[in-house]
C-alpha cells in the first residue's frame, strides 16, 4: 500500500469534523498527515476539557432546582 492509499484509507474513517480540517491542509504522506492530526488534537482537545456553554447552564439549572423544595410548594399554597 503506497503512503497516499495509507492516508485516504485512515482519511475516510475519520469524523466529518477531522475530515475537514485535514482536507484543506491536503497530506500527501503519512508523516504529513500525522502533522496535520497532531495540529488539530493540539487546538481542539483544550476546548473538550473546557466543556461548552451548555456545561455551565446544567449547573445552574440544578442549582435553580434545589432552590424550588417542597417547603416552598407548602408556603404558596397558604
Amino acid at each position: 500500500m503506497t503512503e497516499e492509499a495509507l492516508v485516504d484509507h485512515i482519511f475516510v474513517r475519520l469524523e466529518p469534523q477531522i475530515q475537514d480540517y485535514v482536507e484543506v491542509r491536503n497530506p500527501k504522506t503519512t508523516a504529513q498527515f500525522l502533522e496535520v492530526m497532531a495540529k488539530f488534537e493540539e487546538r481542539y482537545s483544550c476546548k473538550k476539557m473546557q466543556g461548552s456553554r451548555n456545561s455551565d447552564n446544567v449547573g445552574r439549572r440544578g442549582w435553580n432546582q434545589g432552590r424550588m423544595s417542597n417547603d416552598d410548594d407548602r408556603r404558596r399554597n397558604w
